[in-house]
């Protein structure tokens, strides 16, 4: 996303936290690595976890946020067509689309395989940070705020929209 579109969006996840991944199965020829908290790029993109092989014969996955989707999405790294089969699922790749298990915390199921291989299968759970922006053009004065959410209960989230509703 361009840096401006980003920057001028009124609520925008600006990262995640309480990072944690499970995994059931991990192939030898690969290696996990990812941090408890991510902050977002300048153009809006947060990396979550990479699984970085031993030897460049295989290629390298990417789990990052899809703020359209509100879902984690893995990428393959390689060439187009690996890329592309990968995508949508095809001639023995899967994986880049991830199953919500839970909504509080948001918790995923991942499982990836190339031709061959199945590189990876567990589970991730990650709280968002949200960016909201607001701004008062009379004065031309801009502030912000962040929130962070990692649980949301119903009740809850009722009595904050009623504390928001009291603020402005």
């Amino acid at each position: 996303m361009d840096p401006q579109k980003f920057e001028g969006r009124n609520v925008r996840i600006e990262g995640a936290f309480g990072i944690d991944i499970t995994g059931v199965h991990t192939d030898s020829r690969y290696s996990l690595q990812y941090g408890s908290g991510i902050d977002a790029t300048k153009s809006g993109y947060i990396v979550l976890f990479s699984l970085i092989p031993n030897t460049n014969k295989f290629p390298t996955f990417r789990g990052r946020w899809d703020e359209r989707e509100k879902a984690v999405d893995v990428d393959l790294e390689g060439s187009w067509s690996a890329r592309s089969a990968f995508k949508q699922s095809l001639f023995g790749y899967c994986g880049h689309h991830t199953k919500l298990l839970a909504e509080s915390p948001r918790r995923y199921a991942i499982d990836l395989r190339i031709p061959g291989i199945h590189i990876f299968q567990g589970e991730i759970t990650l709280g968002t940070k949200i960016g909201v922006r607001l701004a008062d053009d009379a004065f031309q004065m801009k502030d912000e705020v962040k929130v962070s959410v990692a649980v949301v209960r119903p009740k809850l989230r009722w009595r904050f929209m009623r504390w928001i509703r009291k603020m402005f």
